[in-house]
C-alpha cells in the first residue's frame, strides 16, 4: 500500500518584491546573502536566520516543501541561481568575450506570440541568470493575471478581440454588426 501526503500549495510570490529585486539587480547589486534572501522571499519562499549574530544559519522553505533547506547562494553560484529559473524554461549562463551573460526562454517556437525570451549582462554569470529569471517570473505573473479576451469572428472572415470592434459593435473590415 502506498500513501501520499498532500502538501497545501502555498506559493505566494510578490510582484512588487520581484520588481524591487529586479531594480536592485539592474542597478548593479553585488552578490550577498541578503540579496539571496530577498530573491527567494520575493518568489514566495519563507527565509529565516537562526543562531547567534556572528554565525547565522540562513534557511529557506520552498512553498512546495515541508523541510527548510540551507538558503541557496543564488547570487554567487550558477548551480543555485538555476533554481530561480521558472519551471520548464531553457537557460544558459556563462562568459562570452569577457562579459558575464545569461538568457532564458519558455521553449516556445519562434513566431509564437507566447514566446518569452530574456537576456542579461552582469558582473557574474549567476547575477545575470538571476536577472533573466526574475524577469521571466514577472512576465509569467503578469500573463497569469491578464484575462484572455475571447476572439470574435465576422461573416467576412475577420477575426479578432472585441476591443478591435468599431463603435456599435461593428466589424472593422466590413462594418457588419457582430
Amino acid at each position: 500500500m502506498t500513501a501520499f501526503a498532500t502538501v497545501p500549495l502555498r506559493i505566494r510570490p510578490s510582484l512588487g518584491e520581484i520588481e524591487r529585486v529586479i531594480v536592485e539587480l539592474e542597478e548593479g547589486a553585488a552578490a550577498s546573502r541578503e540579496l539571496d534572501a530577498r530573491v527567494f522571499a520575493a518568489l514566495g519562499w519563507r527565509v529565516t536566520r537562526q543562531g547567534c549574530e556572528l554565525r547565522q544559519a540562513w534557511t529557506a522553505l520552498s512553498p512546495l516543501s515541508r523541510t527548510p533547506l540551507p538558503l541557496p547562494r543564488a547570487s554567487k553560484r550558477i548551480d543555485c541561481a538555476r533554481q530561480v529559473v521558472p519551471h520548464g524554461w531553457d537557460w544558459s549562463a556563462g562568459q562570452r568575450g569577457g562579459n558575464a551573460q545569461a538568457w532564458c526562454h519558455n521553449r516556445r517556437r519562434e513566431g509564437d506570440p507566447a514566446l518569452l525570451w530574456f537576456e542579461a549582462l552582469a558582473s557574474t554569470p549567476a547575477l545575470a541568470l538571476l536577472r533573466c529569471s526574475l524577469h521571466a517570473h514577472r512576465a509569467e505573473w503578469i500573463a497569469a493575471m491578464t484575462p484572455i479576451e475571447p476572439q470574435l469572428q465576422c461573416a467576412c472572415g475577420w477575426q479578432g478581440p472585441a476591443s478591435a470592434l468599431r463603435a456599435g459593435s461593428r466589424c472593422p473590415d466590413c462594418e457588419r454588426h457582430i
